[in-house]
Parts: structure tokens; sequence; C-alpha cells
């Protein structure tokens, strides 16, 4: 999963459907098996796995800061809450567009 993401544009771009999707309007694809649809939990997974490929430029300050924000949006989606879950992750975008490598 998030093969697809093979660069920073490739992510921020993904970081852009999670805004537009998050917590629970993702849509389904018929390509996919149930295992490989994506919900808010994978979404995240993906965002996390992938991050090396954004924070290359960034100091291990930086790192941490990035991914408590990640980590905020991810919780906010996870409570209900669309406002502060959207504000943390356009938060991350901003952080990350400043550190691009």
């Amino acid at each position: 999963m998030g093969a697809h993401i093979r660069d920073f544009g490739a992510y921020v771009d993904f970081l852009s459907t999670v805004l537009l999707c998050a917590p629970d309007r993702f849509p389904r694809r018929d390509w996919r098996t149930e295992d490989e649809q994506i919900n808010l939990e994978r979404a995240f997974q993906i965002l996390n796995e992938k991050f090396a490929l954004v924070s290359s430029a960034m100091t291990a300050e930086e790192k941490v800061e990035a991914m408590r924000l990640l980590g905020v949006s991810r919780d906010a989606y996870r409570s209900g809450d669309r406002a502060n879950g959207a504000s943390a992750i356009q938060q991350f975008r901003s952080f990350l567009t400043d550190k691009k490598p």
C-alpha cells in the first residue's frame, strides 16, 4: 500500500487526499481488495511509512515536531473532530513545504 508515493510531490498529493477524505469519506476502489481499501488508519499508516521521503532536509527536532502534528491530526480525526484534524494536517503540510528537501 502506498507504492505510488515515491517522492515529495506524491506525498503532498496524498496529504491533500487525506485532508479531503478524512475521517470517513475515502473512496472505495473496485480494484482494491478489502484489506487494501484506504481508511483513516491506513492513510495515517501510509503517511508514517513514507515520511522518510519528505524529511531528509529536517533536523531531528523538526522531524519530532512534524510527527507530533501528524499524530495530533490522526487523534483528532479518530475522536470525530474534523476541524482540528484538518487544521493539524494543514499545519503538517505547511511544515513540510517549508522544509522541502
